[in-house]
């Protein structure tokens, strides 16, 4: 009765007339703390890209995320095998025992064996075509092109490839003259609902399965409208309020949802990797896939162009590879647009960002700690060596700052306690006794004299630093403050046959977690000694002779020294060592890897500089502070900070 769009209308009157802040409006909406910033830096975002075309966007895609049901939450999946050992346990049927028997005799590989789609199909009825009833030959099942897997719901109309609910197991020969209709013929349906009946009696057919094989009748136009809507549409309390934002900035630029199961199946058709071990761009990749997927979907299905009793596909490859036109104007053009796409998904020259802030919360660790010395006290009559007190206080930012302690001068990175942020600002001479104090606390030193750099600009957690070319960002304060943490924003990148073999050690470390009884299987896991090693010495390689050299702490000296350990190692090992080592080169993380294995510690790498640019200058000759736009369309640099020395 279009009371939602009424609502909507009202509320875009009244804030037009009673304009608020972005942080009014979100405390309107009731967004969590935890919610705004992400929000927040989204519409900086939007707002870069609107200023470097000049002109709103025509449309904005947000991405609806995937998870799982209320019903999975908390609840251990079982493997295949199991949930057939379990159905098979409720039959008693005489083709049960003989399968039963081929179960056993699979052994330690079943579960690996059962991630076919084919076979587990081929247990769940009985060895028997769906269609026919006639017994399938296991042998040419695994090795010939006997047997196809049908859509019970042809994949032009709907899309669903769940293997429980609507996938089967046929004879080639009978899906081929099935063809693409829908209900299944009548002739099938009344030869084989005993055979069905007794499946679902079983379990081993669930009832909504049994309802689609069952069905005389076509899909009503309703029907087909519910099959392309829950492709289009679907909305969280986050994306909500993203998009009711973006509509009250942008009143002309039509708000486009897009699931990512869309984006996924276009990955998965046209294989698009997709290794969130590999890098961080897989995020960018997301975004620039849900705009292209999400615009042909907009165009080719909403009701202002689409004709549902027309004739139409859903099915992934037919969709991206045939032009579409609409009102006259060609929206895709088929398989030149596609590969296109495709192409674009393989570049790793994308521009990635860290919001860089000041800190702000708890001013220190909230336990606090038996009486000793360096602690803050609980209050300022109650002496810490005494009464002890609180340790770790936050740090808010940081300042390059020069020091006088006797013949001795250095410029360090000095950290600014939260504590003290806003009056560090506002009285200079408080600021310098407060520099003098802390660099002298973290060295152990008298100092006589401080002076404050580049105008004494702050330098937020996240500022980013090029050290030699190597990208990394101001994370933390380490050793007292005599350390700083960074942050890599190098993103690792190399040819797709690594991406795509980083991906399988992703899958086997995955499912080896998840079943402690998986066994790995070189012709099932396609992860091999021979591949790892090679991997290793590309590792070795980048370590060696790329920027990676320039990374602060790289365990150069542990993956040489301990090549030769690691060739000794299982595959599964080799796995786990493999991708701990990646992440020294492809993730945004502040945290080291595990090599204990090949002879290195449990926290090996973590990327630390000195917080005094004397030491810098033994390792790199230029170091710049990068001042980069939300979504990277701008930056700047500082001349080499290196000359303040």
């Amino acid at each position: 009765y279009t009371f939602a769009q009424q609502i909507e209308d009202l509320n875009k009157e009244y804030y037009t007339g009673h304009p608020r802040t972005l942080e009014e409006r979100l405390d309107d909406m009731y967004i969590s703390n935890a919610v705004k910033r992400p929000i927040i830096r989204t519409l900086e975002i939007v707002k870069e890209v609107t200023k470097a075309f000049k002109r709103s966007p025509d449309k904005i895609f947000v991405e609806m995320t995937r998870g799982g049901t209320l019903e999975q939450k908390g609840k251990r999946t079982q493997s295949r095998r199991e949930q057939i050992e379990a159905l098979y346990q409720k039959c008693r049927d005489e083709d049960v025992r003989l399968l039963t028997e081929q179960l056993e005799e699979l052994g330690v590989e079943a579960d690996n064996r059962l991630q076919s789609d084919r076979l587990f199909l081929y247990y769940m009825q009985l060895g028997k075509c769906m269609y026919t009833g006639k017994h399938i030959d296991l042998e040419k099942l695994m090795n010939g092109k006997l047997y196809d897997i049908e859509h019970i719901y042809p994949r032009s109309k709907v899309k669903d490839d769940s293997v429980i609910n609507n996938k089967v197991l046929v004879l080639s020969e009978v899906n081929g003259q099935k063809s693409d209709t829908y209900p299944i013929a009548p002739s099938i349906r009344s030869e084989m609902k005993p055979f069905w009946d007794k499946l679902k009696a079983s379990g081993l057919l669930s009832d909504e399965k049994y309802k689609r094989l069952t069905r005389a009748t076509e899909f009503t136009d309703d029907e087909k409208w519910g099959f392309i809507n829950r492709q289009l549409t679907e909305t969280s309390q986050s994306t909500k309020a993203v998009a009711t934002l973006l509509k009250e900035m942008y009143p002309k630029t039509e708000i486009v949802y897009v699931k990512a199961r869309l984006a996924s199946e276009f990955r998965q058709e046209f294989d698009c990797i997709k290794s969130r071990s590999y890098n961080d761009l897989h995020h960018a990749k997301d975004a620039y896939l849900n705009i292209v997927v999400g615009n042909v979907y907009n165009m080719r299905f909403t009701r202002r162009w689409f004709n549902v009793n027309g004739e139409y596909s859903l099915n992934t490859k037919t969709i991206y590879t045939q032009p579409l036109t609409c009102n006259g104007e060609l929206v895709w053009d088929g398989i030149p647009m596609k590969d296109k796409a495709v192409a674009y998904m393989s570049k790793n020259n994308i521009h990635l960002t860290k919001y860089a802030f000041c800190k702000k919360g708890g001013l220190f660790d909230q336990m606090p700690l038996k009486a000793q010395e360096g602690l803050l006290p609980r209050k300022s009559n109650l002496p810490a060596s005494k009464y002890g007190g609180y340790n770790k206080p936050s740090v808010s930012y940081f300042v390059l700052t020069r020091y006088w302690s006797g013949k001795k001068t250095d410029v360090v990175l000095m950290p600014v306690e939260l504590r003290v942020s806003e009056r560090f600002q506002a009285e200079d001479a408080f600021a310098k006794a407060y520099a003098r104090e802390r660099i002298g606390s973290i060295y152990g030193k008298t100092i006589e004299k401080v002076e404050f750099l580049l105008a004494k600009r702050i330098l937020k957690v996240n500022t980013l630093l090029s050290l030699d070319g190597f990208e990394a960002a101001i994370a933390c304060t380490s050793g007292g403050g005599k350390q700083i943490k960074i942050t890599s924003l190098m993103s690792f990148a190399t040819d797709k046959k690594i991406e795509r073999y980083i991906k399988r050690l992703e899958r086997l470390v995955e499912k080896t977690d998840s079943n402690r009884n998986y066994i790995v299987d070189e012709k099932y896991d396609f992860v091999t000694k021979q591949e790892n090693l090679e991997l290793y010495v590309l590792y070795l390689e980048k370590a060696s002779d790329s920027v990676y050299a320039k990374r602060p702490n790289m365990p150069i000296e542990t993956l040489r020294n301990g090549k030769a350990r690691f060739e000794q190692l299982d595959v599964l090992s080799q796995a786990k060592v493999l991708l701990n080592i990646h992440t020294v080169f492809g993730r945004l993380s502040s945290s080291g890897c595990d090599l204990s294995l090949i002879g290195g510690v449990k926290n090996a790498g973590v990327p630390l500089l000195s917080a005094a640019l004397s030491n810098w200058k033994k390792s790199y000759s230029c170091v710049r502070i990068i001042d980069r736009s939300a979504g990277g369309l701008w930056e700047s640099a500082t001349d080499n900070i290196l000359t303040l020395l």
